[in-house]
């Protein structure tokens, strides 16, 4: 009978450990999840979450399966970016104004990891420390954030009205900026929150006139360069025409150096000298 008892209570025990080493909720603190990643097996698919139960064998097995721990709390996420609209210093130059059509953006986004999504970004992205992850989450959202930044400015350049509005409500601004941000962030994260933080944008209406005061004067320009291309391409054809005739009459001068006894006694006469000429001009050819 004692042996029994001592055999049952060996069992007990050993069941108890075999439990409490599966059991992965001990590796887990309060309000954190957890991702089981094991040699036989890698990551597992289901996170351990706060309040759901969860055994699995292969922690029995000593080494061979470790508990990442992550903290899934709201990350708020800041991005900021400065620049010029295009040709904007060009333009500048023709207005000769100092305005140099410089935009500032300024944006703090606070958005969350789902919990669901976490295994399969941990897995993609080889993620095994919360460091990592904060790391991820940063510059994934900076990414998205340059997009929708830099293809505002461009929609602001093509719509005045949009420019107009914006000037006059950073709100509305703030809610269109979230908007792009839920809409191209996906599945994997959620958006808590978008504040601009910072906004600087050029007069977009003095803008358009420098542009197009801007391809006026290139338009200007290169009727200007064609009209004196033109004269540069008659006077250097007049020029090369003067150039052989000069090379044809030393050519002729050369074959009848006579010619030249002739033109000295007929150098009182400069009609009967041409004429001269002429005749045996003719009569060469």
């Amino acid at each position: 009978m004692k042996k029994v008892c001592i055999i049952t209570v060996i069992v007990l025990a050993c069941a108890t450990s075999v439990f409490f080493f599966g059991w992965t909720q001990f590796s887990v603190p309060a309000g954190k999840y957890g991702i089981m990643l094991s040699k036989s097996g890698g990551y597992y698919p289901q996170a351990i979450m706060p309040g759901n139960f969860t055994w699995r064998w292969e922690r029995i097995v000593p080494t061979n399966a470790q508990i990442l721990v992550f903290d899934l709390t709201p990350r708020q996420v800041n991005y900021a970016a400065d620049g010029m609209l295009p040709s904007a210093d060009r333009y500048a130059k023709v207005l000769n104004t100092k305005d140099d059509f410089s935009w500032a953006f300024g944006i703090d986004a606070l958005v969350t990891l789902k919990a669901e999504q976490l295994v399969p970004v941990v897995e993609k992205n080889t993620i095994q420390t919360q460091e990592a992850l904060e790391s991820y989450i940063d510059s994934h959202i900076r990414a998205i954030l340059q997009t929708i930044m830099y293809r505002y400015i461009s929609e602001l350049i093509d719509n005045p009205y949009e420019y107009q509005q914006v000037k006059t409500d950073y709100h509305l601004l703030s809610e269109k900026l979230r908007g792009e941000l839920v809409k191209t962030i996906g599945q994997d994260f959620s958006v808590e929150a978008v504040t601009l933080t910072k906004l600087t944008i050029p007069d977009i209406h003095t803008y358009k006139i420098a542009e197009q005061a801007y391809n006026t004067y290139e338009q200007q320009r290169e009727m200007l360069l064609a009209e004196t291309a033109a004269k540069e391409a008659q006077y250097a054809a007049s020029e090369q025409f003067q150039i052989d005739r000069l090379t044809k009459w030393g050519d002729f001068l050369a074959k009848y150096p006579n010619i030249i006894e002739l033109i000295a006694v007929a150098q009182q006469d400069s009609k009967a000298a041409l004429n001269a000429l002429k005749s045996l001009e003719k009569k060469q050819e």
